[in-house]
């Protein structure tokens, strides 16, 4: 049966032509499997490169994993941050995309092409770091900081990654910001604070975690008081 090894000639993946309609599908399969970015991936067939839309040959194949290089591989990197890892909670993939030059605070355009996946289009605006604390991935949220995501960064609709915590009663989240000193009293679009939203929404925990932190309830009147 075919299959993919890797550079050093471990095996990868058994694979029937069948079960694929073309390379790219099969990339989507190691990625599964092995936690390998989809845009760092390079299929090698007898030295030849695969590009995504070939079909899938029945012969053995070499994978090569790639750093971003070029401007476009960056900026493929940071969409497959947002969009896969970091929605996905997957950290081995987000560590090599951070590892291979990928924009740590790349926010997604609003403008997606027509044709692109569901997961593209669910990620519209978003942060890394907004959409792991929107999700709930504690572990991805410890790695962006460490890789020295902007935990202040404000998404589209003016969320911040505390308040997509907030929102969504993420407490092993909103704790891991505020420790990393995420500012507790922004607002969005709406002039609302990641308290406001806690209390807002029934999440007493965490509305208590920001008021113990120094997080004002009522900007206006603390303004006003001054």
């Amino acid at each position: 049966m075919p299959c993919v090894r890797g550079i050093s000639g471990e095996e990868l993946a058994n694979f029937a032509t069948e079960d694929f309609r073309d390379v790219r599908e099969l990339k989507s399969r190691l990625r599964s499997l092995h936690g390998f970015p989809l845009c760092l991936q390079q299929l090698l067939c007898d030295g030849d490169h695969l590009r995504d839309d070939d079909p899938v040959k029945a012969s053995e194949l070499t994978m090569v994993l790639r750093t971003a290089v070029t401007a476009e591989q960056r900026h493929k990197a940071a969409e497959e941050l947002v969009c896969y890892a970091a929605d996905g909670g997957f950290l081995e993939v987000a560590r090599l995309l951070l590892q291979a030059g990928a924009d740590r605070d790349y926010c997604r355009s609003s403008e997606v092409a027509e044709g692109s996946s569901s997961e593209e289009w669910d990620n519209i605006g978003c942060t890394a770091l907004s959409r792991a604390a929107n999700r709930g991935h504690a572990e991805l949220v410890r790695l962006l900081l460490e890789a020295g995501a902007d935990k202040d960064l404000q998404d589209e609709d003016g969320m911040t990654a505390l308040m997509h915590a907030a929102h969504e009663g993420h407490v092993e989240i909103a704790r891991i910001l505020v420790a990393a000193g995420a500012g507790k009293d922004l607002e969005d679009e709406e002039r609302t604070t990641a308290l406001m939203i806690a209390a807002a929404t029934g999440h007493t925990e965490i509305a208590r975690l920001l008021e113990d932190a120094g997080a004002t309830m009522d900007l206006d009147d603390a303004v006003g008081s001054q």
